[in-house]
């Protein structure tokens, strides 16, 4: 009788160090599940975060139809001014020449 306890003992103890491996088998497995879940969940939450940053970091330039304006009127003034230096035909001798004399 004795040695069937024994042998109780020895299965009874296999049996417990089987549970605690498939228990510790289980704890890795849901803390891999959990690290992948998680760090999903904090990419997304970076990608979210970066959006936000490179939407609050734009600078937007209000003033660019002014601007705009401004130069078309100076190239307008520019154009004028040129034409307006160019001689005028009443200037000119028939052979499209200016002729300037000093007596």
């Amino acid at each position: 009788m004795a040695s069937d306890t024994n042998v109780n003992s020895i299965i009874s103890q296999g049996n417990a160090i089987k549970h605690i491996l498939n228990s510790k088998k289980q704890n890795l497995e849901l803390q891999q599940h959990f690290n992948t879940q998680h760090t999903e969940i904090k990419k997304a939450k970076d990608k979210t975060k970066i959006k936000q940053a490179k939407n609050d970091n734009r600078v937007e330039n209000k003033n660019d139809e002014p601007k705009k304006d401004r130069q078309r009127r100076k190239k307008r003034k520019r154009r004028q001014s040129d034409q307006a230096e160019e001689p005028q035909d009443h200037d000119l001798a028939p052979e499209g020449n200016f002729i300037d004399i000093k007596v």
